[in-house]
């Protein structure tokens, strides 16, 4: 975008500029260079006369060198970091600039970092603007969290200087500080808001980034700030108004402004999209309304698609790819919108940019047709050998959104993947690819032998040990369920032949997992087994006389044993270790075997569902948890139209009022054919699912839908269903289920229940508008989850009444208190403490959900109650842990027992919740 700035500042340029955006080509006077010689010539800083143009070109080639992922060693950094230290005697402005450049991008120890210091201290005072400037940014980079009290003066008085460089270089280094030293930048709110009325555009759009930081707790005054800069107006500063516009949708996100300041601030976002505002304008305000807005037919929205169909035909490159992004960002969401640029998205498959090509190829991935879907796969494997690796991944990825939307055309999607094994490429693309294989088979059982076969191809020719792996075990699992499946028996033997010790070890476990789920193939594998017991390799060995051992132990044993070995049971590592340390003495001094109660051990099997079920790679297109539906503002209360449903409905009148009530949570995406969201009210022994059922096909309407839940093995039993109406095009339909249990045997019933949508379609034609007839179908739907979060709700209360009540309920006789561990997936701290703090339907105690800026462990105290039944108090200490990834270990006090247990058993849910 800064790039479109600079030309239209400058004007149309000339023909020849135009030509030249695009290319490829350029000449690079270092891409010869090799660090081995920059090292030696580094000699040149220590020589007692510098040659400043001799030492200006070796700092560009180490910088070079540094941006173009060249990495030195620890005595090479500090040979080179000592040298150019000794360059600060100079004066010459081009030379202290890479200078400043050399030590930002440089790794340096930090008991190294001080020799500077003191020069970058002495040029922060300097007369010389341009050194002041770039000292300040710096000094801010390098400089340890403890030590910033002694420069923080300085900065702040210097965001005040008369010099506007100097001025952007204290901005920008409160930017960098931020991080580390949060509680000395927010002393700046009073001059960074001074610098929000300057007419520098830099400097501006500084002030803004700055100033939501030192605001973020403080949502309130920052909206006040940012609806005072909307209305002043910020023409001919694109720059800074691409920021402003950033910042409104992060505070309309937040879910925190009332009514008023919402509409306000979204008439602004629509203002941003008249023609006459910079190409970049336009892009960020339809990039942040496309996120904020969920109603598809919002005329903000078609005008929205209509501006950025225009920019797929702009000439400027970078300009039609922004367009194109958001396209493809949304196009999940509003995909009868996207259809209407398929004229233009076909033109661009064969656009010289691959980029461009790339991104128009993925939008039609998205929005194509089943019927055309063959036709259109066949036109992407023509250009994926030509496509970056990075698109070649979204593209296999995309496979997995089709597979859900065309279940039917399975086996196109399995011949695509088949045929893309043909390309060289990188672990990810192949991972890609087994993981869409593993979903199709999930999604269409039927295609388990197509699937089979490119699992097959792929453990072939594959150098990938990760990857060999996961094919190995995906044979193990669906082998026993098809007809044939000796015919797949011969690539498994071939691995314990041709692979490395972890593959063989993978492959023997196959094997015998194999045996062990089909009895007829138990003769053959068990002379494969018998070969392998002399293998070199350890774990090799080990692995097949274990298995082999399964087969001489007696029928009882045998089944509880394979359980254990083959997965469907899982050994609790901790609590064998606790066990085997209290036996220790019986281990080392009895000569006969000690043994071990396998329950003691276990782990419960609920919670290793929970844990161990892997989140989806699938990337369903959900809105943000604080979207804006593009409503008319007014003061009459709000009144929720589905709550209002279900009072129409007689057969429910004799339940009462529910004593909870769910958030709406979304089944199916609005890609499929019908879009269904459900609700649940929690009565005195019932439970009632309103499904709310929306229409997508022009050419049908749905009548008598009515869902259906499989409750076997389940405390709860079916007690009645009310089907929809007739559902016409666009409109929304409502059919309930009903569930009573018995709150003596199970106060808190929970889980994941299997469901389907049965109705009829009314073939409708919208020319004649007439009906053509009927017929009856079925609808999968995903399952539905009923949590602890349905039960319980959040309880207000301050830090030291929650301990006092802590420590109170220590008095009870009838206390519950109960403290697990478990392994949770989150990649970081920051993503766990934010799901946990909402997971269980408890509220935080004040400002206990708040993540301290590096902390590495978190403690969060939570306080719930369930109507009708109590209190209960949790602490949790969430961490992450260099070997376990993120751990949990969470404590529950409460005066009910099952209100406890809920809350425990509740996080074996947790994987499907994320």
């Amino acid at each position: 975008m800064i790039l479109s700035e600079k030309q239209e500042a400058k004007g149309t340029g000339s023909k020849k500029e135009e030509q030249n955006e695009d290319r490829s080509e350029y000449t690079d006077i270092y891409s010869k260079i090799k660090k081995h010689d920059v090292v030696q010539e580094a000699k040149c800083f220590h020589e007692k006369s510098v040659e400043e143009g001799k030492c200006i070109d070796l700092l560009s080639k180490i910088i070079y060198l540094a941006n173009h992922g060249e990495t030195f060693t620890e005595t090479e950094t500090t040979d080179l970091f000592f040298g150019v230290t000794k360059l600060f005697q100079s004066k010459n402005k081009e030379l202290r600039r890479l200078i400043y450049l050399f030590i930002k991008e440089m790794k340096v120890k930090e008991n190294e970092v001080f020799i500077v210091i003191s020069s970058l201290t002495k040029d922060t005072n300097s007369t010389e603007y341009s050194f002041k400037a770039n000292s300040m940014k710096v000094l801010a980079k390098i400089i340890a969290t403890e030590h910033v009290p002694t420069i923080e003066r300085f900065l702040k008085q210097a965001i005040l200087d008369k010099n506007k460089y100097v001025e952007k270089g204290a901005l920008m280094s409160g930017i960098i500080l931020f991080p580390k030293a949060s509680e000395h930048i927010r002393k700046w709110a009073s001059e960074v808001q001074e610098k929000l009325n300057s007419t520098d555009p830099q400097i501006l759009y500084l002030g803004l980034i700055l100033l939501s930081l030192i605001k973020s707790n403080d949502l309130f005054s920052l909206s006040r700030q940012i609806q005072g800069i909307a209305k002043k107006g910020l023409k001919k500063m694109p720059l800074a108004q691409c920021q402003l516009i950033r910042e409104i949708k992060k505070l309309l996100l937040s879910g925190e402004l009332d009514a008023k300041t919402q509409e306000s601030l979204l008439q602004f976002l629509e203002t941003c999209l008249a023609p006459a505002n910079p190409d970049m304008v336009i892009i960020e305000a339809s990039k942040a309304l496309c996120e904020l807005i969920t109603e598809t037919n919002s005329s903000v929205l078609t005008n929205i698609f209509c501006l950025l169909q225009i920019m797929i035909d702009s000439p400027k490159t970078i300009v039609k790819y922004a367009a194109l992004k958001i396209i493809n960002k949304i196009a999940y969401l509003h995909p009868q919108l996207a259809s209407q640029c398929v004229t233009e998205l076909e033109k661009l498959i064969s656009y010289a940019n691959k980029s461009v090509a790339s991104m128009a190829i993925s939008i039609l991935l998205k929005i194509c047709k089943e019927r055309d879907l063959e036709l259109f796969l066949g036109t992407i494997y023509q250009y994926l050998p030509e496509t970056g690796d990075e698109f070649r991944v979204d593209t296999i990825k995309a496979i997995k959104h089709l597979v859900k939307r065309y279940p039917s055309s399975h086996k196109i999607l399995v011949d695509f993947l088949k045929k893309c094994l043909k390309f060289y490429s990188t672990i990810d693309f192949k991972r890609a690819i087994i993981e869409s294989v593993q979903y199709i088979i999930q999604i269409a059982p039927a295609s388990r032998d197509d699937a089979l076969s490119v699992v097959a191809d792929l453990i072939e020719d594959c150098q990938f040990d990760s990857l060999l792996s996961k094919g190995l075990e995906i044979m193990a699992n669906e082998i026993p369920l098809v007809e044939k499946g000796d015919t797949y028996m011969r690539f498994i033997c071939n691995r314990l032949i041709l692979e490395s010790e972890r593959v063989r070890a993978s492959a023997v476990t196959t094997l015998a997992k194999i045996a062990f789920r089909k009895k007829s193939y138990q003769s053959t594998i068990k002379n494969l087994l018998m070969k392998c017991v002399v293998e070199s390799a350890d774990e090799v060995r080990d692995r097949a006389a274990l298995y082999l051992h399964l087969y001489e132990i007696e029928e009882a044993k045998k089944a509880e044993m394979s359980n254990m070995i083959f997965g469907e049971d899982t050994i609790d590592v901790n609590a064998l270790e606790s066990f085997l340390n209290a036996n220790k003495e019986q281990l080392i001094n009895q000569d006969k075997s000690l043994t071990i109660d396998l329950s003691l051990i276990k782990v419960d099997k609920a919670l290793k569902e929970g844990i161990a079920k892997k989140e989806s790679e699938l990337e369903d297109v959900k809105a943000p948890t604080a979207k804006i539906e593009e409503t008319k503002v007014s003061n009459a209360p709000k009144i929720d139209k589905h709550r209002e449903e279900l009072k129409k409905v007689t057969e429910f009148e004799s339940y009462g009022d529910p004593s909870m009530v769910s958030a709406r949570v979304i089944l199916t995406d609005s890609t499929g054919e019908y879009e269904v969201g459900i609700t649940k009210y929690i009565f005195a022994g019932v439970i009632v699912l309103q499904f709310d059922i929306k229409n997508l096909l022009n050419d049908q309407i749905l009548s008598e839908a009515k869902i259906s839940l499989d409750l076997k093995d389940t405390p709860l039993q079916f007690l009645a269903d009310v089907p929809s109406g007739k559902i016409a095009f666009g409109q929304v339909g409502y059919s309930y289920f009903s569930m009573q249990f018995d709150p003596q045997d199970c106060l808190f019933p929970t889980g994941t229940f299997k469901s389907k949508m049965n109705f009829t379609v009314i073939e409708y034609d919208a020319g004649t508008k007439s009906e053509e007839g009927s017929y009856q179908e079925e609808y999968v739907l995903p399952g539905v989850l009923i949590t602890a979060k349905d039960y319980i709700q959040g309880v207000p209360m301050k830090v030291k009444d929650f301990n006092a009540l802590w420590e109170s309920y220590k008095k009870e006789k009838e206390l519950f208190e109960k403290s697990q561990n478990y392994q949770i997936e989150y990649k970081n701290l920051a993503d766990a403490v934010s799901s946990l703090s909402k997971f269980f339907g408890m509220m935080p105690v004040e400002g206990t959900d708040k993540l301290e800026l590096g902390s590495a462990l978190h403690q969060m105290m939570l306080v719930g109650e369930a109507p009708g039944v109590g209190q209960a108090l949790s602490v949790m200490k969430i961490k992450m842990d260099a070997k376990y990834g993120c751990v949990l270990s969470i404590v529950v006090r409460t005066k009910n027992t099952p209100l406890g247990e809920l809350v425990l058993s509740s996080i074996s849910q947790l994987s499907y919740i994320k």
